[in-house]
């Protein structure tokens, strides 16, 4: 080799080297890093979105299954009302019934 060729070649021992490689993957890594953060955020937050439409959607379905049940309830009171009271002026009926008959 000539001294030309000998004066452009640089040499740099293995465990420098290697420890220059890491490096710069630490740099590219942190970067793939801060990425799958943001990207997981996104995720999260679009999944967050979708139960808060879920729990929208069920807090409206369990409204109304109270409604209805309320509404049921009340028909059931309404009928115990009549029906007491039917049975209220049958007691009385037999009860006349003897005392007049």
């Amino acid at each position: 080799m000539s001294n030309s060729e000998n004066d452009n070649t640089i040499k740099i021992p293995a465990d420098k080297l290697i420890e220059a490689l890491f490096h710069a993957k630490q740099c590219e890594q942190h970067y793939a890093t801060q990425e799958s953060v943001d990207n997981l955020k996104e995720s999260v937050n679009y999944r967050f979105d979708a139960v808060d439409k879920r729990f929208s959607a069920l807090e409206g379905h369990v409204d109304k299954r109270f409604d209805d049940l309320n509404q049921n309830l009340s028909n059931l009171k309404n009928l115990l009302i009549v029906f007491s009271g039917a049975i209220f002026t049958a007691v009385i009926g037999l009860i006349l019934k003897g005392y007049i008959g």
